[in-house]
Formats: C-alpha cells, structure tokens, sequence
C-alpha cells in the first residue's frame, strides 16, 4: 500500500527532446520535498503473528528506497506493537509506567531492525530517540535530525516522545511538525489539536472515516491541510491497489474465521470414528459484503456448514456460488444503494431482520458479523438475547 500511496506524490513533467529524439519518455519531478511515515510495529511482523519479518523488512526498504533514490527526505516513526504493547501489559496488572517504557524500547528494536534493512539497501541512516540509549541511537534533537534529512539520510525516530502513556501515533504528528514535513502517512487519523499544529498546505493521508467524523475534515480544512482518506478510495480499476478498506476488510474476513475457530476449541469438519461421529461446525455469516465472502470461503474450506445473509437479494448467488446457504428476510422495498452497498433499514425491516437472526443463530456454533453501512457505525443486530 504504501508503495501506491508514494507514486501519488509524484508529479510528471513532460521533458523536453532534442530534434529526431523519441518523444515517449518523462522524467519524475517530486511535488513534495520531505515526507513522515507512521510504520506500525505489526506491519514488522509479515505473515508471522509475532516479532519481525526480515522479508517483510526488505520489502519495505526496497518500497522506501525507491522514493528515497527521486530525492524525497524521508523520516519514519516506527511502533513496537509486535514486540511489546504498554497497555498490554498495564491490563494485565504490570505497572502503566514500567509498561510505557518496555513499549518504547520496542520501538527502538525494530527501530533497529528497519535500519538494517535500509542500510542494506544502500542507504544513509540515523535512529534518534527520546531514550538516553547513545550507544544504539542518537538523542532527539529537532535540529540534527533536519541536518539529517538535508544530507540524504533516512532518519527514524523510536520510543515516541520519550514519554509515558505516549503513542506512536501521536509522536508521528508530533515529529512531523517538528521536522516540518510535507506530507504525513499513517494508518489512525490524528486528533484536531494535532492537526492544527500541522505545517499549512501539508498532506495527510491516513483513514479518516470522514462520514462518521466531520469535526476532523472540519480541522484539516481549517488548518490548510490536504487530506486524503483510504476509507474513501473508490473501488474503479484504476484505484484497485490502493483499496485498503477491501484488502483489510478481504483479512478480517479470513481472520475472523480463523480466530472464532481458535475459541470454538472443536473439530470443524465432521470425523467418523470409531468412538462415533462428530458432526461439522455449523457457521452463520451475517453481511455477505468483501469480509463476509471471505469468511464464507474460509469456513468451507475448513470443513463447516456455513449459512449466511445479508438484505441485498442480489449477494444470494455470490454466497451460493462460494458453497454457502443463503438467508434472506422478505421486503417490498430495494435494500441496495446504486453503487452496490446495503441500505440502512426503516424499523419494518429491522424487526423481520431481528426475528430471523432469533430464529438462526440458536442453531449455529459460530456467529461472525461483517455488516456494514457506508459512512456510519457498523449496526449492532445480535442481541443478549439471540445468543444466550
């Protein structure tokens, strides 16, 4: 994603040929001169479920090297989820403070790490954090990281702002300020008051969730600031790569199978032995959208019955043809918007919607739900009482 996201904010030129010269080429001339990248410490982690991916490393070193080598100042603020969580830790009794600190010498890890890799890949490095820690990185200061930059240097900055109850995300908008970025990418949109500290004409592009946030578009307009929201990419041909809402939806779907089986703690497909048989699991896929599909596949291919529905008629034959049993509440109206997506549903609809759920899900083993409505709060349609 972030490699599509990067192309962005390149802009062509025409180049000027001499006579005979073949006219089919262009030259890139970058629009912005220095960028901030938020990289989480689970993006570290590749197909593992823990510590760090050294191919996943040299992807992304290669991503950023690319950008890097047209004459971009790059900066990284780097998490240490994948190592070590603060809050983690803090919900599980340890002291918040003690937990903060572990977290951030986590960043300083993969820090580390991610240095390697684009040493690796040629090019100049500087880790700076907050930590005193002078024999693994420098200390943070504004005006040698900018010195940094200005030399071609990648600089990643570690251990957030070197305070507790800290967060990567919010030393990601603090350490863009302060080195006066261009542009900002990451994952989580920042709050108002960072946006308004923000440098004026700068750009963000993270997931706003515009729709369900108007105070936070209200800011950026306000502040001068560029923002372009992944939650809002349309899905046409020529935006497909950087879809992250299908792609992550696409994961969730898959993970949510994956882990609800992990809880279940039963077989999922049926085994004949000689103790006796033990039937298949049986799933309910509420919402048959990019996730439920996914979920639906899953399931299958796992060896369970899978059952599912959604109010736009028009995903029975997409749930069928994947080899689930479609569920559908009758209505007179049309429950699906012209570009595809479910309608919100009047009360009529919600209460033949809420007896059908009644009615199915006391008979399933795993209930998952993927619905949702476009530019508002997923609903919440299951109910203490059809799972009790």
């Amino acid at each position: 994603m972030h490699r599509d996201i990067c192309r962005k904010i390149i802009h062509k030129q025409p180049k000027q040929f001499k006579s005979g010269s073949k006219p089919d080429q262009t030259i890139q001339k970058m629009k912005y001169k220095r960028i901030l990248l938020k990289l989480s410490g689970e993006a570290l982690m590749g197909e593992r479920q823990y510590g760090i991916d050294p191919q996943r490393l040299a992807e992304y070193a290669s991503e950023i090297k690319q950008i890097h080598d047209k004459g971009v100042e790059i900066a990284i603020v780097i998490g240490g989820g994948n190592i070590f969580r603060g809050v983690a830790g803090a919900s599980n009794g340890m002291d918040r403070v003690q937990g903060d600190y572990m977290g951030m010498l986590a960043t300083v890890i993969n820090g580390m790490a991610l240095q390697g890799a684009l040493e690796e890949a040629g090019m100049q490095t500087r880790l700076q954090t907050a930590l005193k820690i002078e024999a693994i990185a420098e200390p943070f200061i504004k005006r040698k990281a900018t010195r940094h930059l200005e030399k071609g240097r990648v600089v990643i900055f570690g251990s957030g702002t070197g305070n507790p109850f800290f967060t990567t995300d919010s030393a990601a908008v603090l350490r863009a300020i302060e080195i006066n970025a261009d542009v900002i990418l990451k994952v989580n949109a920042p709050i108002a008051a960072e946006i308004a500290s923000m440098k004026k004409e700068a750009v963000l592009i993270s997931f706003m969730w515009a729709a369900t946030n108007p105070a936070l578009v209200e800011s950026c307009a306000n502040a001068g600031i560029s923002a372009f929201s992944m939650d809002a990419v349309p899905r046409i041909s020529r935006a497909q790569k950087m879809d992250a809402l299908s792609s992550q939806a696409n994961l969730a779907g898959y993970k949510a199978v994956i882990d609800s089986v992990y809880e279940y703690n039963k077989a999922v497909p049926m085994m004949m032995t000689a103790a006796g048989t033990i039937t298949p699991a049986k799933f309910f896929i509420i919402g048959a959208g990019v996730a439920g599909l996914q979920a639906i596949a899953t399931a299958k291919r796992l060896g369970g019955v899978v059952s599912a529905t959604d109010v736009r008629l028009a995903s029975k034959e997409q749930v069928e043809s994947l080899g689930g049993k479609f569920i559908f509440a009758e209505s007179s109206k049309n429950l699906e918007t012209s570009g595809g997506y479910a309608k919100e549903l009047d009360e009529e609809d919600k209460k033949k919607q809420e007896e059908l759920l009644k009615n199915t899900i006391k008979n399933q083993d795993i209930v998952i739900c993927t619905a949702l409505i476009p530019g508002k709060k997923a609903p919440r349609i299951v109910t203490d009482e059809m799972v009790k």
